[in-house]
């Protein structure tokens, strides 16, 4: 494989891991809704390290498309 498709590898899979973060953090609000919880959590981790390495992932391909 290519560098360049090692970044867009790495950018669908960040995008893969948000969306499901996405739906494991609505299914917890619907869940402490149901018990009545007041306290809203965190944000899902999956969504943060998606997010995380979703720029990681954009950075690599800026220095890629600057090397020769």
């Amino acid at each position: 494989m290519t560098p360049f498709m090692v970044a867009i590898a790495t950018v669908v899979l960040s995008l893969l891991a948000m969306f499901l973060g996405l739906i494991t953090d609505r299914e917890t609000q619907k869940i402490l809704q149901k018990a009545n919880v007041n306290e809203r959590p965190k944000k899902a981790l999956h969504v943060v390290m998606g997010i995380l390495v979703f720029l990681s992932a954009g950075y690599d391909m800026l220095l890629l498309s600057a090397h020769p």
